[in-house]
């Protein structure tokens, strides 16, 4: 069936599918010239703005041959052998703003600023890319105006591409009532959130965290969760109710990060009247062991415990 499908093509790549959910929105041939203008100023203002971005963040200078591997071929992930070298000598924190899971940009042997990512030293995954110059909505965080990824921006852009995950698969189908309520909402890479999993298991939603930067941006990840885990009466499915948050502490140990609890369970609170919903500890549901969840996949009724491989879910 066509759900089976999706969820299949889901745990793959799902990179088009926000393409997919961009393509549903009528626009104007006006709104996609100023889109475009948007797009050049932004690599415009990336090669003026570059000294003046360096005094803030450290930069990743790349190797001489490398810069298209990111810039054409768009690949989400630097390994330690494309940096030539890391420029702190302006930034502000000194050494300690290369802590794992600090942002950074990178740029090529010319300091013309080709994007920004997470770093981590520690890690043969060196600096997982977030956007690229050309990517961003306005060229902002490659302007040189004011603090281009401070902690807000930096929420903000989570925010965004969380939500844009759900719209993709919303744009499939999913949730279809009476059929699938068991899928992949974020599929690291493949949605440009390198080091974060989350799957959906009818009201429970499921974080598999391997990344440095997603410890280090929880908060911003769980707000972002509740956000898009819906409350529109509209809706095909229920509302989601608990996110479960299972650490990966072999893989983080690897990226610098020690953590006390693999599972941790939070119940997404709605407090109605517009009110943004709300994220807090529910220590008292027990652990993984106490949680089942009932779901569906193409008409087939499945129950997930969620303290089984990784998020829970194999068929």
């Amino acid at each position: 069936g066509g759900d089976g499908r999706a969820h299949g093509l889901l745990g793959r790549s799902s990179s088009w599918l926000s393409r997919l959910a961009a393509r549903s929105s009528p626009r104007s041939s006006r709104t996609r010239g100023r889109e475009a203008s948007s797009h050049a100023l932004g690599t415009r203002g990336a090669e003026t703005g570059s000294q003046n971005i360096k005094k803030r963040l450290p930069c990743a200078i790349l190797k001489k041959g490398k810069v298209n591997l990111f810039e054409q071929s768009r690949n989400p992930i630097i390994y330690g052998g494309a940096v030539e070298r890391i420029d702190v000598e302006d930034a502000a924190g000194g050494s300690d703003a290369l802590a794992p899971g600090k942002p950074v940009y990178f740029s090529d042997w010319k300091s013309r600023i080709i994007g920004w990512g997470f770093y981590n030293p520690t890690s043969t995954y060196r600096c997982r890319v977030m956007e690229l110059a050309s990517d961003s909505p306005d060229g902002s965080f490659a302007s040189g105006d004011g603090d281009p990824l401070s902690s807000d921006r930096v929420a903000s852009f989570l925010r965004r591409r969380i939500l844009q995950a759900r719209e993709a698969r919303k744009a499939i189908g999913l949730p279809s009532a009476h059929k699938t309520n068991a899928y992949r909402l974020i599929n690291s890479e493949g949605d440009s959130l390198s080091g974060l999993v989350v799957d959906r298991f009818g009201t429970d939603l499921v974080v598999q965290s391997s990344s440095a930067w997603v410890e280090s941006h929880k908060d911003v990840v769980l707000a972002a969760l509740a956000e898009s885990a819906g409350d529109d009466p509209e809706e095909e499915d229920a509302a989601a109710e608990t996110i479960a948050w299972r650490s990966d502490a072999g893989i983080l140990k690897k990226e610098g990060v020690e953590v006390e609890s693999g599972f941790e369970l939070y119940k997404i609170e709605r407090n109605g009247d517009g009110a943004a919903p709300t994220v807090a500890p529910a220590p008292e549901a027990g652990g993984p062991e106490s949680m089942e969840s009932l779901v569906l996949e193409n008409g087939a009724r499945f129950a997930v415990r969620l303290d089984m491989q990784k998020t829970g879910f194999y068929c």
